[in-house]
């Protein structure tokens, strides 16, 4: 799913590269998970970016896309000494937001520095929702699919205790059998010793 997010991110924004960040709740950190168009080498220190503190936790919070027009002259933080160590110059960071929380944070780059149309702002503020909606959507699947290869695991064992349960039921019968004949074997033994 993020692959197919990031390509058309990239796509929509004739961005040079894009990056899309998981949100880890427990951590409050964004844990790079995918991206397009930057050498994964040069990505080092910002595969884990703390929530507080960095333009991807303030775009998180506000809920709103925040464009940094122009990186050399930006505020100091993490993501802007690597983007710029990378070559590039100016970015976009799209939360991945909804009513039940944070899911991460779409970062666009370009090469070049300029301001980011509001149309473009507000295309990828509408293609972020959506994103979210498909994650969402892929993560039920995920977990749907997850229960119901479980499901059919656990029939599986009920089966298979079904049919042990079957067999030793089988193996008592016979065995009950087998004694209920001997003690019959007995009884009449005794009853024709007990005539003589």
């Amino acid at each position: 799913m993020l692959p197919t997010v990031a390509a058309r991110a990239l796509e929509i924004t004739h961005a040079d590269a894009v990056l899309i960040y998981s949100y880890d709740a427990a951590k409050r950190q964004f844990d790079l998970t995918e991206a397009i168009g930057i050498d994964r080498n040069a990505e080092g220190a910002h595969l884990a970016i703390d929530e507080d503190g960095s333009v991807l936790g303030e775009a998180a919070k506000g809920g709103e896309p925040i464009a940094i027009p122009d990186l050399a002259n930006a505020a100091d933080h993490l993501l802007r000494d690597v983007a710029v160590a990378a070559g590039f110059y100016s970015v976009l960071v799209v939360p991945l937001v909804d009513q039940k929380g944070i899911l991460g944070s779409l970062v666009v780059l370009r090469k070049s520095a300029g301001e980011f149309s509001p149309a473009l702002i507000g295309l990828m503020r509408t293609f972020a929702h959506q994103s979210v909606l498909a994650m969402r959507n892929a993560r039920l699947f995920s977990e749907v699919d997850q229960k119901g290869r479980e499901l059919a695991s656990a029939h599986i064992t009920v089966q298979q205790q079904a049919d042990q349960l079957l067999n030793w039921n089988k193996s008592l019968e016979e065995r009950v059998e087998k004694q209920l004949a001997e003690i019959e074997r007995i009884r009449l033994f005794w009853r024709r010793k007990s005539r003589n």
